[in-house]
């Protein structure tokens, strides 16, 4: 059995091509230099982290659901959808800087890591409970966005199994943080 489907080998490399192009470029004169030694990549504009992570929650969420309707079934040895794409997550990191994690909302979680860590996690669990779409933040130098997945059939066998209400609709979040350039306070 082919535990790696061809769509979401071509999701990770969309995804990954997506991160690594989606950053600033270093001039032609300097790929020698860089070469040498690793660059890091550069803090981005808040409009622009607003806009990967937006693209990127939309790229997680796509391939999570379709994931778990043509591939996941409980009674397979197949992995676990949202459990591959930590591993996605885990390798856009390690080139971008970008973060991404899931967190339980009002379901079940299926690991302790994604149990709300902090008060901005906790906030967008109550948010998206609440009906909202995302949640986001800056700190630091670091901006966080927040989003509601919906979780739908083969979800809910495991995340709300009986005698959880079936008919209340359930979430888990993701999160994304990126750092952000800071911005330039306006002239006085």
């Amino acid at each position: 059995m082919n535990t790696r489907p061809l769509p979401f080998l071509i999701t990770i490399a969309a995804t990954l091509l997506f991160t690594t192009n989606a950053l600033p470029q270093e001039p032609a004169e300097k790929t020698a230099k860089s070469k040498q030694k690793k660059a890091e990549p550069k803090p981005v504009s808040l409009a622009e982290a607003r806009r990967q992570a937006e693209l990127l929650h939309e790229v997680y969420s796509s391939t999570l659901q379709i994931m778990h309707r043509r591939y996941f079934r409980p009674d397979s040895k197949t992995t676990i959808p949202s459990k591959a794409l930590d591993d996605v997550f885990y390798r856009v990191s390690l080139r971008s800087k970008v973060k991404a994690r899931w967190i339980a909302v009002n379901a079940r979680a299926m690991s302790i890591d994604h149990t709300p860590k902090d008060d901005f996690e906790k906030k967008a669990a109550r948010r998206f409970i609440a009906g909202d779409s995302s949640y986001e933040t800056v700190e630091n130098g670091i901006y966080r966005r927040a989003g509601p997945i919906t979780l739908f059939g083969s979800c809910i066998n495991c995340h709300a199994p009986a005698p959880m209400n079936q008919d209340v609709r359930r979430f888990a979040g993701l999160v994304i943080s990126m750092p952000v350039k800071p911005e330039k306070s306006p002239k006085k």
